[in-house]
């Protein structure tokens, strides 16, 4: 950094973080202009200066400060605003590209005279919605319940359009749509969006303008989506991460492109006896919404390592092929023989199938908010193993392909020692090193990062309601101090009586338990059909009322997005142009079919043949 009072340039991190009694010429100021460009060169490359630096960054980082709150939301806004102007400038360019009109006759967003440039941006506005075949943007609402037997239901009410994405006017859009359907906001129990700050945010988001209105409404972040996106900061946390899904994908372009080359590619995937155990395994398009797709890639690479490159080499031999296609292949060819691709297939499809596991049991409609946040410790766990598990992804590695790093032929460079460098000695990475403290650790450390953080929201909602399943373990003092808060949070909905009812429910599951169970959890469903089923809801009335209070909670929105994939099909291109009244009618046939199938329409067809039925005067 340059002084323009002292005419000197400093290095920031080593004058913070250096030693101050042996300081360099850049902690104290340096002016040789003649010499400067290879002495920062030098510096930058002092074992000392890298010392400095990792502690400024160490500093930097957001995690453990005490404004780490307030980082994240500065962040989130920064974040925000980037993916704003980067889609503003992404339609400039394409009108400029293009030579077409930016305005049209107003300038008013909504107008359908606005023009071209407010139009396309409305068209591309990233919002917690989805926009159908006619470019409405559509929310869904899904209503959780329990019904007197104890069953979890979840029920799609209908596709509600919007036109502002503000979170008070989508909580308008909902009130007012569950005002016509006749369901009362004070009954609402819980809420659940996902991740986008005009649904979510807890100042402005929809989620806080409903829980003004019912305060009872906890909010739940998507269980699922929250994975997701911890994936998704995983994949590119590093260079190495971002390189071997590039790999992937490029690997999926190449062969999806032609017929003849995806041909190629089954024959030796049919040829490969591993791979016969699962057949099903192709390469898929690398997504950031699907990763799903990720792990049938990365585990089918895995597999049917050695495969791909013979299917490659198959490519390369052909001399009918295009000379172009040749190249593109014999450059695959080249990054599949490097060591530290095959460790991080073999890594990746072990971590994407527990992520994957995990979030397939997270999307099920019947999953209880205890049974969410175990499985997501448990696979904060289970990532947390894998740190010391390197050299046995590498030895798996080996069994695959025996093959070098691809720096481990490359001289090492020796750089010149200066007598400001210091001491220490220079640590430059190669080969196996490099890949695991530069590639390996890094992202099971994002992934462990970022899995932690996003556990600490559901800490708050689990505390409240985290007796309803451990009390086995609790004593009865803690347990009558848990009641007594849930009875101050639903005081309209809990009795009194609530706090001695819960006590004596542990000894009532204990009677009829095995011992052992003492020491764990016992599901909701579990303890509200032990009342049922033992015709004990007369001993036990608020005990089933919490426990239909917490199996209500949706924990997350899976059951949305299959809505938003019968809308796709419902209203395609042949059919873009029906009311939105249709729309919800045959949506609601096609999502509930179970309930559709069950109704008698004899009522119906009677009304319909008494007002057709021709009247005789007698």
């Amino acid at each position: 950094m340059y002084s323009p009072s002292t005419g000197k340039v400093y290095c920031f991190p080593c004058v913070l973080f250096g030693d101050a009694q042996k300081q360099s010429q850049f902690q104290t100021g340096f002016s040789d202009w003649k010499n400067v460009s290879h002495r920062i060169q030098s510096h930058e490359n002092n074992a000392t200066h890298r010392v400095c630096v990792q502690t400024l960054i160490s500093r930097r980082r957001v995690q453990g400060r005490i404004d780490t709150s307030l980082e994240i939301t500065v962040n989130k806004e920064r974040e925000y605003w980037v993916k704003v102007l980067q889609r503003v400038v992404s339609v400039i360019k394409f009108l400029s590209t293009r030579g077409l009109a930016f305005r049209g006759d107003n300038e008013i967003l909504g107008s359908q005279h606005n023009g071209n440039y407010l139009g396309i941006l409305e068209l591309i506005a990233d919002v917690d919605s989805t926009p159908d075949i006619s470019h409405t943007d559509q929310l869904t609402v899904v209503l959780r319940y329990v019904a007197s037997n104890g069953d979890v239901s979840e029920r799609f009410l209908g596709f509600v359009p919007i036109e502002s994405h503000k979170g008070e006017d989508l909580a308008n859009t909902i009130l007012n749509f569950l005002n016509r359907h006749g369901v009362d906001i004070k009954n609402l129990r819980g809420q659940s969006y996902d991740n986008a700050s005009n649904m979510s945010g807890c100042y402005n988001g929809l989620q806080a303008h409903l829980k003004k209105i019912n305060p009872l409404a906890h909010y739940v972040p998507c269980a699922a989506h929250s994975l997701n996106l911890v994936g998704v900061r995983a994949a590119e946390s590093c260079v190495g991460a971002i390189s071997f899904f590039g790999l992937v994908q490029a690997l999926y372009n190449f062969f999806s492109a032609s017929t003849h080359r995806w041909a190629i590619m089954l024959k030796h995937l049919e040829n490969d006896d591993e791979h016969k155990q699962f057949s099903s395994l192709v390469l898929k398009r690398v997504s950031d919404t699907r990763w799903c797709a990720r792990t049938d890639a990365t585990k089918a690479l895995s597999q049917s390592y050695n495969s791909f490159q013979k299917a490659l080499q198959s490519i390369v031999g052909d001399e009918t092929q295009p000379s172009q296609v040749i190249h593109e292949a014999r450059c695959l060819l080249k990054d599949l023989e490097k060591k530290e691709n095959v460790v991080m297939a073999v890594f990746w499809a072990t971590i994407l199938e527990r992520i994957n596991g995990v979030s397939l049991s997270l999307q099920k409609s019947s999953i209880e908010l205890r049974t969410a946040v175990d499985l997501l410790k448990s696979l904060l766990d289970f990532l947390l193993a894998q740190r010391e598990l390197f050299d046995d992804y590498e030895m798996k590695a080996n069994e695959k392909a025996d093959f070098q790093y691809s720096d481990e032929s490359q001289r090492v460079r020796k750089r010149k020692r200066h007598h400001d460098d210091g001491s220490a000695e220079e640590v430059v990475h190669r080969g196996r090193d490099k890949l695991k403290f530069e590639t390996y650790l890094p992202v099971i450390d994002m992934l462990c990062t970022e899995l932690s953080r996003r556990l600490e929201a559901y800490s708050e909602i689990d505390s409240l309601f985290g007796f309803l399943t451990d009390f086995l373990k609790k004593p009865d003092e803690d347990i009558r101090k848990a009641c007594s808060k849930f009875k101050e949070n639903y005081c309209n909905d809990i009795e009194p009586e609530f706090i001695d009812e819960m006590v004596h429910f542990k000894y009532f599951v204990s009677q009829l338990e095995d011992t052992g169970n003492k020491e764990k959890n016992i599901p909701a469903e579990k303890s509200y059909k032990l009342i049922d089923g033992n015709m004990a809801q007369s001993a036990f009335p608020n005990v089933m009322t919490a426990l239909r209070i917490y199996r209500s909670l949706m924990i997350t929105n899976a059951t949305g997005e299959r809505n938003f994939s019968k809308l796709k099909l419902i209203k395609n291109c042949l059919r873009s142009t029906m009311s939105q009244s249709r729309l919800n009618s045959l949506a609601l046939l096609s999502i509930e079919h179970d309930v559709s199938e069950k109704v008698n329409f004899q009522e119906v067809l009677n009304d319909f043949v008494s007002k057709k039925i021709r009247r005789v005067n007698i």
